[in-house]
């Protein structure tokens, strides 16, 4: 009346299918299971709340008429707050890779000045890049808080 009978390990690996990561890989790619997963196992996407838009000031007086043509849309620029600056307390200096192109404006730079020296995670984009326009509108970006 017993019916079970032990299983030989070739038949387990024959049985076995797939994986426990394979299968949430799986399931996260179903709109409705991915949800409940993102929840369950702490999956948070970041958020870009945008903070401001604007060409970059003193783009004639760096390097950047220099290298516009080598930057590209959607690229990175690295924000470094300048407290020490004698003209703006408020200073962001803008780099292309390791090469200064400007300033936030100084119009825009207060808050963003204070979030970046608070230690918040903030990324600079280059949202358009036209080397025919005048200088002070040669390279326009955006300022966005990841959360």
């Amino acid at each position: 009346m017993n019916d079970y009978q032990p299983i030989t390990a070739d038949e387990a690996m024959e049985h076995r299918g797939i994986s426990r990561k394979t299968f949430l890989i799986y399931l996260l790619q179903f709109p409705l299971f991915g949800g409940i997963a993102k929840y369950l196992y702490g999956f948070k996407s970041q958020q870009h709340y945008l903070l401001n838009k604007f060409s970059v000031a003193g783009f004639f007086y760096y390097k950047g008429p220099e290298i516009v043509q080598k930057m590209e849309p959607g690229e990175i620029l690295n924000m470094k707050p300048e407290p020490e600056n004698i003209h703006d307390k408020y200073a962001v200096e803008l780099h292309y890779k390791d090469t200064m192109i400007g300033y936030i404006p100084r119009s825009d730079n207060r808050h963003i000045s204070r979030l970046l020296q608070q230690g918040l995670n903030m990324v600079c984009t280059i949202r358009e890049v036209n080397p025919d326009e005048d200088t002070w509108h040669m390279c326009k970006v955006k300022v966005e808080l990841v959360a």
